[in-house]
């Protein structure tokens, strides 16, 4: 039933600063447009009417970036609190990519290298405006299929994954795999500087990695990590707060689809036409693992 997500969701208090941040990374801007009152209620728990600027990769429609104004900042955390976690894209040139984002005034990990077998895969985290956190990833081989593949003269992809830190991976991920959903990877990562990569240098860390997609592994994936031993707190996922969101699964029939979600929380179905929307019905859900994502009926 499902396929991988098509856009992510991110709130953001400045959305021209949250689209700088993103053009760094090679997105352009796309479609624009206000979301009334009534739909912001409806999808985010806002009182007032919100602007949407959709961020977009060229050679696909797919790993979009979908910004939505929001007057609320980041919420406050700890460090492996459950939340949306990151935005993984790839890059082709980790220098050159840590480069532009410092260039651009942004705030760069060290570089943490994991090794499966005769694999390695470089990866830092660059943080931008309201703690959002697009991770970068360089694997030395064995890449998941991406824009890359037909023009490897560019320096990132679309967005790769939709990252989730979460609580209890064992009782939460069923509810994708039930409902479609293929797992490509589970892992137990304990990469040397691993703490330092997400934020607690002092501290020995260990992840499981969990990553889902559709039949064809198409982006954007779906990955789960858990901090192993770690005390870890549910993050609330409305109103509508600053930084990453939710995923945003697309479907023919919203209406054929929606009982099939249950035992998640589906709220009320809004119709939109806009420029980001056009001639589109979509509503927020929520699992019972507290795991935010959008449904929508294509236009």
């Amino acid at each position: 039933m499902l396929s991988s997500p098509i856009d992510v969701v991110v709130g953001a208090t400045d959305v021209e600063a949250a689209a700088r941040f993103l053009e760094t990374f090679g997105f352009y801007r796309g479609p624009t447009a206000a979301l009334s009152e009534d739909a912001a209620k409806a999808l985010y728990g806002l009182e007032d009417p919100v602007r949407e600027l959709l961020m977009v990769v060229p050679g696909t429609h797919r790993g979009r970036v979908r910004l939505v104004s929001t007057p609320n900042p980041a919420r406050s955390f700890a460090r492996f609190d459950a939340r949306p976690f990151a935005i993984d894209l790839f890059s082709t040139d980790m220098d050159q990519s840590i480069a532009l984002a410092i260039s651009g005034g942004y705030h760069s990990s060290p570089v943490t290298i994991h090794r499966f077998g005769p694999v390695t895969i470089h990866e830092v985290e660059i943080t931008g405006p309201d703690k959002l956190i697009v991770t970068l990833l360089q694997p030395s081989a064995g890449r998941r299929p991406t824009v890359l593949d037909d023009d490897p003269e560019r320096l990132h992809s679309e967005v790769h994954a939709f990252v989730w830190s979460d609580t209890d991976l064992d009782t939460h991920i069923g509810y994708w795999t039930d409902r479609g959903l293929q797992k490509l990877m589970d892992a137990v990562l304990a990469t040397p500087g691993l703490g330092t990569l997400v934020g607690a240098p002092d501290e020995d860390v260990k992840m499981r990695l969990t990553v889902f997609a559709d039949g064809e592994a198409r982006p954007i994936r779906v990955e789960f990590v858990e901090f192993l031993g770690k005390a870890s707190t549910p993050q609330p996922s409305l109103p509508l707060a600053a930084g990453l969101h939710a995923p945003v699964f697309e479907f023919d029939d919203l209406d054929a689809v929606i009982d099939r979600l249950a035992p998640a929380e589906i709220g009320a179905i809004v119709t939109i036409d806009t420029a980001v929307h056009p001639k589109m019905r979509g509503a927020t859900a929520v699992t019972p693992g507290g795991h935010r994502f959008e449904v929508w009926e294509r236009g």
